[in-house]
Formats: C-alpha cells, sequence, structure tokens
C-alpha cells in the first residue's frame, strides 16, 4: 500500500473543500472497508483520504412523530 494522507475534517463544509482541494487525488473514507481492500489490492492509489466518519451532520438520527425516524447517512446499525 502506498503512502497517503490522512483528513479528519469536522464538518461537511470541511470534508466538501478538502475533496475539491484534492481533487482526483483524494478518496473519501465512510466505513473504510471498500477503500482500505483496493489500496491493499493495488486498485486505488489516493494520494489523501477524506475521513467522513466522525462528521456529526452524517451520524445523526432524527424522530418526527408525524414522519417517523430518519436516519442520516453513514448511521451505524449499533447505535440505533
Amino acid at each position: 500500500m502506498r503512502a497517503f494522507e490522512y483528513h479528519g475534517p469536522k464538518s461537511v463544509s470541511e470534508a466538501v473543500g478538502l475533496l475539491c482541494q484534492y481533487g482526483d487525488k483524494a478518496k473519501p473514507l465512510a466505513g473504510g472497508t471498500d477503500v482500505v481492500i483496493f489500496m491493499e489490492g493495488g486498485k486505488i492509489a489516493p494520494e489523501n483520504l477524506v475521513d467522513l466518519s466522525r462528521i456529526p451532520d452524517l451520524t445523526e438520527m432524527d424522530y418526527d412523530p408525524a414522519r417517523g425516524y430518519r436516519l442520516r447517512r453513514r448511521r451505524r446499525f449499533r447505535n440505533i
């Protein structure tokens, strides 16, 4: 696996900024399984990984009595 720079943004706008800044040289890391497997297998070699897993706006769950639960992206099943 080739060396890469890790980025841990704290907001969606910061993550988008990093992905725009690095363009094709960056990959978003959400769950990580596919990205890491592809990196280990040599199928992809990003210079930058942008970790989305700790961005609060992407992990929240809301409840509205009229509409029910709304799970945002990156909500882990174990946290439901």
